[in-house]
């Protein structure tokens, strides 16, 4: 069998909302003085179908009322005087109710984009997942790669669509 060109395949956009809430939040005093934040993130549960800027896109259509899994990455970002811990989330991929192990191959891909070769930096920010439910997953610059970045977790969380 032939397989689909890109421009051929059909995206189906979903909404999904993470609720954040900060825990800690200090700022030093002085110019130029130290800081740091923490964060507790969930999701709130929900994908909705066809938002007009959806979060998260996929080549299944998932039906209103069904379960489905979304993977989404926790990580923590900063400068030279201090960090936010998980401060920041992204919503990676929503897979059917039933695809719960493709799910699992992108979250364990996505662990593995922090094991980066330093010495050769070659698109050492870039990743493509293809995952066994026939999506691919792929960025030019992962988020949590960078100098003063860390990945903390990477979800699989069930939600219904709506």
């Amino acid at each position: 069998m032939k397989k689909p060109k890109k421009s051929d395949v059909k995206y189906y956009g979903y909404g999904v909302e993470v609720i954040s809430r900060c825990t800690e939040d200090y700022r030093s005093p002085e110019e130029f003085g130290e800081w740091r934040e923490s964060w507790d993130n969930h999701l709130k549960g929900i994908a909705r179908l066809g938002v007009e800027h959806p979060d998260v896109v996929s080549i299944h259509d998932i039906p209103r009322g069904e379960d489905a899994w979304v993977v989404w990455v926790e990580y923590s970002s900063g400068d030279s005087f201090g960090q936010s811990a998980r401060g920041y989330t992204e919503i990676i991929g929503i897979f059917r109710k039933a695809d719960y192990d493709a799910a699992e191959e992108l979250q364990r891909g996505l662990k593995q984009t922090v094991s980066y070769d330093f010495k050769n930096r070659t698109n050492w920010h870039e990743y493509k997942i293809e995952t066994s439910d026939g999506q691919v997953f792929e960025s030019g610059f992962a988020s949590w790669t960078g100098y003063f970045e860390r990945l903390d977790n990477v979800y699989i969380d069930r939600v219904t669509v709506v």
